[in-house]
């Protein structure tokens, strides 16, 4: 032992010499001998006298446990003499250990090993042990006890149900027993807690619930000894029990929460622990508010919003607050923002139909009270609840007018949240707020930018109106436009550096909303914003220099490419400018904490739209800084064990009363680390302007196209909600790094030049981006990224795969009003189309089984929720079902881009789910999912399945669906038949008659001519066309022809419409005998239909006007004239009107004749009747 000890006391030894060789031996004695390396270890926590070295063994043997993978570990090398001896020797040294510290250590490896070997049965002696020892006559050793139980949850949660009731007494006997010190309490609240959290299944918590009142005894009694860390400990798990479990407080739920308000509004309780019961309060409301709202006499609320309001109006007077920011204020007063964080989240989770009469009743109160800390409070009040509020248009009125006095009241805080209100209002009620009441609010908006005296109030006006000119019509504004004009541009010259900012955001913002209307205001407005470039090149103004770069090129752009060009090249000379050194070369590398650098990357962007490709020598410049900027890793913080804020933020470390809001969590694999937000956001800007010039100079983004997904393949690998956005950039530009490489080889092999990356490398990078994002699948829970990443896995098989269709093709495809149809190239082998599919329909399942467990939970408390609770339920449920499509979008990608050769591999994997999904029983949603797939496969393999003898599985369940009761299966079941028409040749005429009837009686229901149920009708409509078009060698359509004849116009569906007329364009075109009929007879219906479709202006384009000329034409050349007058005559003077004033547009002048079938002769003898 003692050569042992040595050693790792030469660990801390100046003489780097002495402690290099130190830790090569031990690294030598890691690898080499592992049971000797624990046996020295062991021996020195054992019996070292030095409470340091024991430590630091007690370090080391968890470190070289944990180290490598599981079988590389120390633990997984070391024989199994050596790990039962380690077993035994940990559990005595936690009964000899006098050194709490060193004890924690100790605990913390017996609960790894404990993790590691309890499931396969090697260490049966620990869950006996942990049991002795939960009565042991020491405090220290029941905390040991629980310690241990709490770090074993995990395991204990998954494997021993059948001992819950034994647990929850032994936690019962514990808390209960007023002879038990407060640490033990704590020890036994953590314990049960962290079971609790650990339990999967719902219906397994009720038997917990007797706990939850000794957990408040034991907050209680924490914070009647003054204990303040013990206090917001408790707290603390409860609101993890909130969080996963809160299902658990159900029988004690009102004195859960009356308890935690008492806290919350006792102001004798330290400020933090206040905030964490207020926390508490709320996460319940956001997990379980239907249990909230079912207590009587609306409770929660009642007693609930008093104490919000009271931390709301703990506001104090301050002389210097003029010259305060935003977050100093925060700072200041942190009871105003957590209240008011809280109003916002519950009227997020209650609902408006209880909590805004209740609120509104408050604020009525507060507005017309003396004290301004009142009216402040009622008006920021409303600001959290406007956008719960379902506004009506005597709503948006009554709130403008409740909000508009303030803006003249004597005290600015109060006219500054007034302007707070009304850009909250503007922001969640947009467009009709904006409709509604711009008229009296731009002029309030205007006044307050006029308030030279208050520049702080000037600055956040600027930043309200950013919210409502986002959504502001720009027509509604151009009677206001010289006004606001005038007062940002004020504002802009006459207010402090500090305003300024806020105001030329404010310029950007109407710029980018008004666009051409704001060109004639270029001149004087850049001139300022010039002004402001050169004068303010100090470090401190940094932020608001950047802001006048990109509200230059945003009014620069709305003035348009040709005024603005000249100066965009001169306003990218002066900022690379800035950044040459002498001999010339430009580096354009900017301080991490550089203000300007995200501005101007987004002046960057929008000067590289103006100029197009003359940007492109720029791109070498510019898109390194963008690269550096999203590849820094600075806002990472590695988490250390025992490390302090101090120690994070560099001995700065903010107030322990005080929540940081700058530090976020997030982990990379198994390591956790702490995120500075603000240095997030800058990557996260890089990321959004590096996406938008991939996408905007694909062949030019080339050379960046490996540094680019070098840098963003491990960032979509990041946990944390941080990252969300990060993420989401990362992923979106994957598919625009294989388009980029794709274009370039496209482009070549046009010109017969060689590309400058081959095949192998777009596939090489395909098949990179694509086991990325199929890993990332697996794992995501984030329901906008796991949309996000199906999105980018579908964009890069289409990219990857893209060969544009031929003209013939495009022009086949149109003669029969359909889409062209593209010619693909297959790229993913059997087993990635396997993987892709494999993935993605795990991931649908997933969203299947999550809907599935919101039902039953609903189920199972129906008598707790309420209609606002289903009506959320019925939300999420549309959110799973828009991703459930999009995974089903992956899929009928496979078969657009492999065509036949996907069939295996959707027999395989998808068929099973596809009959399952499109069972009658099933729900409607989950039935349109099952026909978007058949779907998918009709359209694009339609022989493959014919071939594969799936008709006689698909045509039923299609038919089915036209008879539906829901719109939406019905929609996906027409679409089938036209797809199936259009591609599975004679097989498909065994259905259809049977297809024709469905259509028809689908397009005959006077309830598909109403709302939206009326793009079904236009539909089906369409792909009765294609029957009739396709398939009239297989069914009798004398009849069906009129009857397609008579649904026009189509008004709903444009491009359904679009498809119809251009469908009965041929039919005239190839002599359809019954769209002719004896002598012509049935001819003035088709042309009284085109006429029709020429009325609706939003269907009618220049398009189809010339193929409807180009038909009329060919009717005056082929028909013989007694013919053709006959027919002429027989059409209404409106319809004549209509067809004559087409045929003389000048536009029209150079359009020939349509093709005929067969030949003239043939086609005016079918209008004379001769056709059968």
């Amino acid at each position: 032992m003692a050569e042992f000890a040595a050693l790792l006391g030469a660990f801390v030894l100046a003489d780097n010499a002495a402690r290099n060789a130190a830790e090569a031996r031990f690294a030598e004695l890691r690898e080499g001998a592992p049971d000797e390396c624990m046996n020295g270890l062991v021996s020195v926590l054992r019996t070292a006298d030095d409470p340091v070295m024991r430590s630091m063994a007690a370090v080391l043997i968890r470190r070289v446990l944990t180290e490598g993978e599981a079988s590389a570990s120390l633990w997984g090398r070391m024989s199994e003499a050596m790990q039962r001896q380690l077993q035994a020797e940990l559990l005595k040294h936690l009964e000899e250990e006098n050194e709490p510290s060193i004890r924690n250590k100790t605990v913390h490896t017996t609960a790894l090993i404990g993790m590691i070997t309890l499931e396969d049965g090697k260490w049966p002696e620990l869950m006996p042990y942990i049991h002795s020892i939960i009565h042991h006559e020491t405090a220290e050793m029941r905390i040991v006890a629980l310690a241990l139980f709490e770090q074993l949850a995990y395991y204990i949660a998954s494997c021993m149900e059948d001992h819950f009731p034994g647990f929850v007494g032994v936690f019962m006997d514990v808390l209960s027993d007023e002879a038990q010190p407060l640490r033990v309490h704590i020890g036994a609240t953590r314990a049960s807690v962290a079971l609790v959290v650990s339990i999967e299944r719902p219906s397994q918590l009720p038997p917990f619930s007797p706990l939850v009142p000794h957990w408040i005894n034991v907050l209680h009694a924490a914070l009647n000894a003054g204990d303040k860390f013990s206090s917001n400990e408790t707290l603390s798990v409860l609101i993890d029990v909130a969080d996963v479990a809160a299902a658990v407080f159900k029988p004690s739920l009102q004195d859960v929460v009356a308890a935690a308000l008492s806290i919350a509004n006792t102001e004798e309780v330290p400020t933090s622990t206040r905030h964490l019961a207020l926390e508490l309060v709320t996460r319940i409301a956001q997990q379980v508010p239907y249990l909230l709202r079912k207590i009587p006499g609306n409770w929660f609320l009642m007693t609930g919003l008093p104490v919000v309001f009271g931390l709301m109006m703990d506001s104090v007077e301050d002389p210097e607050w003029e010259m305060k920011t935003a977050d100093d204020e925060n700072r200041d007063e942190r009871n105003v923002v957590v209240g008011e964080d809280a109003l916002d989240r519950w009227s997020n989770a209650i609902g408006q139909e209880l909590l805004v009469p209740v609120v509104e009743g408050f604020v009525a109160e507060l507005l017309t009270h003396e004290e301004w800390q009142h009216r402040h409070a009622g008006l920021m009040a409303l600001s959290q609840v406007v956008d719960t509020i379902d506004a009506t248009t005597e709503k948006l009125d009554e709130l403008t007018d409740q909000i508009l006095p303030f803006f003249h009241d004597a005290h600015p805080r109060v006219r500054h949240a007034a302007v707070d209100a009304m850009g909250m209002l503007a922001d969640s009620q947009a467009p009709g707020f904006q409709k509604q009441c711009g008229h009296r609010v731009l002029p309030a908006f205007i006044y307050m930018l006029t308030l030279s005296e208050s520049p702080r109030g000037v600055g956040h006006t600027a930043e309200a109106l950013v919210n409502y000119l986002e959504m502001a019509d720009p027509d509604d504004l151009a009677p206001h436009l010289d006004e606001l004009v005038s007062a940002l541009g004020n504002a802009l010259v006459g207010s402090p550096p500090r305003a300024k900012s806020h105001v030329v955001f404010a310029l950007s913002a109407l710029a980018d909303t008004c666009e051409d209307a704001f060109a004639p205001y270029y001149d004087a407005l850049g001139d300022a914003l010039k002004d402001i470039i050169t004068t303010f090149t100090d470090y401190e103004h940094r932020e608001l220099r950047g802001r006048a770069f990109e509200c230059l090129t945003t009014v620069g752009g709305a003035a348009g490419a040709e005024r603005f060009h000249d100066d965009a090249i001169a306003i990218m000379e002066m900022l690379l400018g800035e950044f040459k050194n002498a001999a010339g070369e430009i580096n354009l590398s900017l301080e991490e904490d550089d203000a300007q650098r995200k501005y101007m990357w987004q002046a960057f962007g929008r000067i590289a739209k103006v100029l197009g490709d003359e940007f492109v020598p720029y791109l070498d410049i510019v898109l390194p800084s963008l690269l550096a900027g999203a590849a820094n890793q600075s806002e990472m913080i590695e988490a250390k064990e025992g490390e302090t804020d101090a120690d994070i933020w560099g001995g700065d470390a903010p107030d322990s009363d005080e929540e940081d809001e700058q530090l976020e969590t997030a982990r990379r694999g198994k390591v956790k680390f702490f995120v500075k937000t603000a240095a997030l956001a800058d990557k996260s800007e890089a990321l959004r302007m590096l996406t938008m010039f991939a996408g905007d100079m694909v062949e030019a983004f080339l050379p960046y196209v490996e540094q680019t997904a070098a840098v963003a393949l491990p960032l979509i690998e990041i946990e944390g909600e941080a990252y969300d956005d990060v993420k989401s950039y990362a992923m979106c530009i994957l598919p625009d790094l294989i388009k980029s490489a794709v274009r370039e080889i496209q482009l070549c092999e046009q010109a017969g030049t060689e590309p400058r990356c081959g095949v192998a490398f777009v596939n090489d990078l395909f098949e990179t981006v694509l086991e990325a994002c199929l890993r990332r699948l697996g794992l995501e829970t984030d329901m906008e990224l796991i949309m996000t990443l199906v999105q980018t896995i579908k964009i890069s098989v289409e990219n990857v795969s893209e060969v544009p269709p031929t003209p013939a093709e495009e022009e086949a495809a149109l003669a029969v009003g359909g889409k062209a149809m593209p010619s693909w190239r297959p790229v993913l082998t059997a087993d990635q189309m396997g993987q892709v599919t494999r993935t993605v329909l795990g991931a649908l399942q997933r969203s299947l089984q999550r809907r599935a467990t919101r039902h039953a939970m609903a189920t199972v408390d129906h008598e707790e929720i309420d209609d606002t609770e289903m009506e959320r339920i019925h939300m999420k449920d549309q959110r799973e079902g828009e991703m459930q499509f999009y995974c089903a979008d992956v899929i009928g990608t496979l078969a657009k881009t492999h065509g036949n050769s996907y069939l295996p591999v959707f027999e395989t994997f998808v068929m099973e789910k596809v009959q399952d999904l499109c069972h009658p029983r099933c729900q409607p949603s989950d039935r349109k999912l099952g026909l978007f797939l058949i779907d998918d496969l009709l359209e694009h393999t339609g022989p493959g399945v014919v071939e594969a003898g799936w008709m006689d599985l698909f045509m039923p369940m299609v038919l089915q669906g036209v008879e539906a009761e829901d719109a939406e299966v019905q929609q996906a079941a027409v679409y089938g038949i036209g797809s199936a028409a259009s591609t599975t040749g004679a097989a498909f005429a065994p259905y259809a008659r049977a297809a024709a009837d469905a259509l028809a009686g689908v397009i005959s229901n006077p309830d598909m001519r109403r709302g939206q149920d009326e793009s079904v009708h236009d539909n089906a409509v369409s792909a009765l066309g294609k029957l009739i078009l396709l398939q009239s060698d297989t069914f009798d359509s004398s009849d069906a022809v009129p009857f397609f004849i008579s649904t026009f116009p189509l008004k709903y569906d444009r491009d359904e419409s679009r498809v119809a007329t251009q469908q009965l364009c041929t039919l005239i075109c190839n002599g359809n005998p019954h769209v002719f009929g004896e002598s012509g007879s049935a001819l003035p219906a088709a042309l009284a239909a085109l006429a029709s479709v020429c009325r609706v202006e939003t269907v009618i384009t220049q398009r189809l006007v010339i193929r409807i000329v180009s038909v009329l034409r060919a009717l005056q050349v082929s028909l013989p004239g007694e013919t053709l007058e006959r027919v002429w005559g027989a059409l209404d003077a409106g319809t004549r009107e209509v067809l004559e004033s087409i045929l003389a547009d000048p536009a029209m002048e150079a359009v020939k004749p349509a093709e005929m079938a067969s030949s003239s002769a043939g086609f005016a003898a079918a209008g004379a009747g001769g056709g059968s």
